[in-house]
C-alpha cells in the first residue's frame, strides 16, 4: 500500500475513528484502526465490536491496500506532524508502516490485517433520512438523561420509535426522563422498541458536528447505521424491553409554572449547586404566588434566591438533584421553559414554552 494525503485530513480522520476503539481488549487486533486504500480514497475504521465507525478521506492511491496500525500511537504521531502532505507506505512484511513528511520518515508497527474483525453487513428492515442540524437536535435534547449502570443495559440506551407518522426519541435512568418527538412528513414506517446504546449516540452527536446535509438511519435486525457523508457509523441494538414510558408521564399537574426564563433559571441553579456540595446536591424550590424561591445549604455555606414566576395552583416546596435540573435546562433549545409539579414527592415536568414536542421529567428529592 502506497498513498499520499493531508496531515488535516488524517489527523480529522483518525481522530473520529479512535473514539470507537476500546481502551482494554483482550483482541490486539482492536486496539488498532484500519486503513484501506482504493481508487476511491483512503478508508479508515475503528472498531470494538459493539461500535464501528468508519470514515473515508481524499488520497492519491498508487498502490492500494490495507494497514491495521496502533491507534494510539498513530494518532500521537499524526497530530504531531507539521501541514502539509504526508505519504504512507506499507513495511515489507505488511505489518506496519513508513511515514513520509517533509524530509523525514516515521516507522510504525502494526498488527495484520486478516486480524480485524468485519463491520457487520447490515441489511435494513426500515430506513428514514433526517438533516444533520435536526438530528443533533433531537440527540442533544434526550442523550443526557441515559443511564450508566452497565447492571440494567437497557437504560444504558437511547429508545427510538417511529409512530403515526413521527419519530421519538426517548432515556431514562429511572431517576429522570427526556423524550423528544419530531414529525416525519409522509412517512408510513412503523417501528417500536429500538434500543440504541447512549455510547453510540453520543458519538453520533459528536461526528455530525463536522457534517452537513441529511443523515441517513438504517434499522437492521440486531444493528443501527447511520450514514452521513463520509462517516458510516454502526452500533449493535441492546436486547430486551424498554418500558413503557408513557405511565410515568403525568397527565395533570398541581402547580404550573409558565413561561420561565430558561437561562435566568439556570444560573441561578448553578450558584445554588456551589452551596450542595453533598454526594447528590441538593436544593429546595418553593412556589408561592408569583414567586419561586431556590436556596441550598451546606457545610460551606448557603444561598437564597427568588426569582419572578407566573404561577398557577397550589403552593409546593420540591427537593431537586441540582444536577438533573441543569443537564435538563442545558438541553433545552427554547429560551422559555414551562415548569408543572406534582407536591414534593411527584415527577416535575419541563417543556418548552407553550410546546409539547419535548418534555424532561425529573423525580424529587426525598427529603428526610
Amino acid at each position: 500500500m502506497y498513498l499520499t494525503t493531508t496531515r488535516d485530513n488524517l489527523a480529522g480522520a483518525v481522530g473520529l475513528v479512535q473514539r470507537a476503539i476500546p481502551s482494554r481488549t483482550p483482541l490486539p487486533a482492536l486496539s488498532g484502526i484500519l486503513l484501506r486504500a482504493s481508487g476511491e480514497g483512503l478508508t479508515l475504521t475503528g472498531s470494538d465490536l459493539e461500535l464501528a465507525i468508519t470514515t473515508w478521506i481524499p488520497a492519491e492511491v498508487t498502490t492500494p491496500g490495507e494497514l491495521l496500525l496502533p491507534a494510539r500511537y498513530l494518532a500521537d504521531i499524526v497530530r504531531r506532524l507539521p501541514e502539509g502532505p504526508v505519504q504512507i507506505e506499507a513495511a515489507p512484511d505488511g505489518a506496519g508502516a513508513v511515514l513520509r513528511y517533509g524530509n523525514a520518515q516515521a516507522r510504525l508497527s502494526g498488527f495484520s490485517a486478516e486480524d480485524y474483525p468485519e463491520v457487520p453487513d447490515v441489511v435494513p428492515r426500515a430506513e428514514f433520512s433526517l438533516p444533520v442540524e435536526t438530528c443533533r437536535d433531537v440527540v442533544r435534547q434526550v442523550i443526557y438523561a441515559a443511564g450508566q449502570d452497565e447492571l440494567r443495559p437497557i437504560f444504558t440506551g437511547v429508545l427510538l420509535e417511529i409512530v403515526e407518522g413521527a419519530l421519538y426519541l426517548v432515556a431514562t435512568d429511572t431517576h429522570r426522563l427526556a423524550l423528544k418527538r419530531h414529525e416525519l412528513p409522509d412517512n408510513e414506517l412503523q417501528l417500536t422498541n429500538i434500543v440504541i446504546p447512549a455510547k453510540a449516540i453520543n458519538e453520533l452527536y459528536r461526528a455530525l458536528g463536522a457534517l452537513e446535509g441529511d443523515v441517513t438511519v438504517q434499522v437492521g435486525e440486531n444493528h443501527v447505521v447511520f450514514k452521513s457523508g463520509p462517516l458510516r457509523l454502526v452500533s449493535r441494538l441492546i436486547d430486551g424491553r424498554y418500558p413503557d414510558y408513557r405511565q410515568v408521564i403525568p397527565k395533570s399537574y398541581l402547580t404550573r409554572l409558565s413561561a420561565l426564563d430558561g437561562a435566568a433559571l439556570l444560573r441561578t441553579i448553578e450558584r445554588a449547586a456551589v452551596f450542595a456540595q453533598e454526594e447528590v446536591p441538593v436544593i429546595l424550590c418553593e412556589v408561592e404566588g408569583d414567586t419561586m424561591r431556590v436556596s441550598a445549604q451546606s457545610q460551606v455555606g448557603s444561598l437564597e434566591e427568588t426569582l419572578p414566576v407566573a404561577s398557577e395552583g397550589e403552593p409546593v416546596a420540591v427537593a431537586f438533584n441540582a444536577g438533573y435540573l441543569m443537564e435538563a435546562l442545558r438541553a433545552s433549545l427554547t429560551p422559555e421553559v414551562d415548569l408543572e409539579l406534582n407536591g414534593p414527592l411527584g415527577p416535575a415536568v419541563m417543556r418548552p414554552a407553550g410546546g409539547d414536542d419535548c418534555l424532561a421529567l425529573v423525580l424529587p428529592v426525598r427529603l428526610t
